[in-house]
């Protein structure tokens, strides 16, 4: 009597063998730069035709860019960080735009078929000082911890990233308002500073004449 698990199995693997020869078949290598920046940021000196010229030359399909999202860094005295305050900022896509630095990748792979650039954008969460610019040691921690994102779709999404110094993404609530007492507390001493001076000019001390005067009995 012929055993029928032989076939039984030979019916299960045929199929898998099959499947797994076209998908062999089917899957094809492609090459990709990471990490690229661009003219739009102050680490990168190529434009994007510049950069997809340079991936068609070396065979490579696919280019990741990293594009600096906001390049700032500052530092305010307190209690008034946010008046009396030192800031340096280099080249990023948040000066030109996130809506054009998307339409212009857009429009470079449109320009191309074979390869494909994705757009990116490398951010820096979060910074802070140690020290005092008073003092020898002044030191800037964290500015280098960057992060990339790839593969956002929404402009908002891409404008509203929570990153230092990115007004777009702050929430304003009526507790914001708290944050200006450093104005008020600057309008209450001027106008004490006015009204003490003007207090002063108001009262004049008497002339040595008038003194004189007053000293005098009056005649009956």
């Amino acid at each position: 009597m012929i055993s029928r698990k032989p076939l039984f199995y030979l019916c299960i693997l045929l199929p898998l063998i099959f499947c797994s020869l076209c998908s062999a078949a089917e899957k094809k290598p492609y090459r990709a730069v990471f990490h690229i920046h661009t003219a739009f940021s102050q680490k990168g000196s190529h434009a994007l035709s510049e950069i997809s010229s340079k991936l068609i030359k070396n065979n490579i399909d696919a280019a990741f860019l990293a594009d600096d999202a906001l390049k700032k860094v500052e530092w305010g005295a307190p209690p008034w960080r946010n008046i009396i305050k030192k800031r340096v900022s280099f080249a990023s896509v948040f000066d030109i735009g996130v809506e054009a630095y998307l339409r212009a990748v857009e429009l470079e792979n449109l320009k191309h078929e074979n390869v494909l650039i994705i757009p990116g954008l490398q951010v820096n969460p979060h910074y802070y000082w140690r020290g005092s610019p008073f003092q020898k040691e002044w030191e800037l921690y964290n500015a280098n911890k960057d992060m990339i994102l790839l593969g956002f779709k929404d402009i908002s999404d891409w404008a509203e990233i929570p990153v230092i110094h990115n007004q777009d993404a702050y929430e304003y609530s009526f507790m914001s308002l708290l944050y200006l007492w450093p104005f008020i507390v600057i309008i209450i001493s001027l106008r004490y500073i006015f009204s003490y001076n003007k207090s002063c000019l108001l009262y004049t001390s008497p002339s040595p004449r008038d003194r004189t005067r007053s000293r005098m009995p009056s005649s009956a």
